[in-house]
């Protein structure tokens, strides 16, 4: 699933339309030869020191996707099953991992058009007590669902409302007080447990990036 890229300039209100100065570099092939013949070779450090990633966020153009990712858990009949929704005008392509069984399970691929949805069920593995999965998306877009294999009550639903830059998260079928969510990344909370079984958070102070976990306390349940 390809573009054309064109998503990537802003053609109809770009910020400036002047041609910036450039240098004359006719002479800089010349004035690299002689650095090459007179200056002394780089000494690499016997030090080594690992790079550190600059501080803040870099301006990009949004890219209109939107999804929305929901599961039901385990079934009783052993299956994890969820649905990807892509509510916005962009299909995207998606693939889902085992991560307790990346030897010997192949990964599922999805691709799913805009403006519609798909639903899965994965078997898990007989004898496991317990799952673990992850769904990539384009973009930077992750949902991992961790959880025990025994009939879980509990449910843990996302949901994005683009035109309010906010996520949502509720928790259903169980106590939200057992339940902690953490703002893994961006800052845009405080890390808590839920006072009820709703809980917003506004995404638009990070350019709606964002990386939450939401974990019940004695570890049976984290999305």
């Amino acid at each position: 699933m390809v573009g054309d890229l064109t998503s990537a300039f802003d053609f109809a209100s770009p910020p400036d339309f002047s041609w910036p100065s450039l240098p004359d570099t006719s002479g800089y092939v010349e004035a690299g030869d002689v650095e090459c013949d007179t200056l002394p070779d780089t000494v690499v450090p016997t030090q080594q020191t690992t790079p550190v990633q600059e501080a803040g966020t870099r301006i990009s153009r949004a890219v209109d996707y939107v999804f929305d990712v929901s599961d039901e858990g385990v079934a009783t009949d052993g299956t994890f099953s969820f649905t990807i929704d892509v509510t916005g005008a962009l299909g995207a392509p998606f693939v889902l991992f085992d991560l307790l069984h990346l030897d010997t399970k192949n990964p599922r691929n999805y691709a799913v058009e805009g403006g519609k949805s798909i639903t899965d069920k994965v078997a898990v593995v007989s004898g496991d007590d317990k799952y673990s999965f992850i769904l990539m998306g384009p973009n930077g877009f992750v949902r991992q669902f961790d959880g025990l294999t025994a009939e879980n009550a509990n449910r843990i639903t996302t949901t994005y409302n683009k035109d309010e830059e906010k996520l949502g998260f509720e928790i259903a079928g169980g106590d939200a007080a057992q339940f902690t969510i953490t703002d893994n990344a961006y800052k845009l909370f405080e890390d808590s447990q839920f006072a009820d079984n709703k809980f917003e958070v506004v995404t638009k102070p990070s350019g709606n990036w964002y990386d939450v976990t939401i974990a019940a306390k004695d570890g049976s349940l984290s999305r």
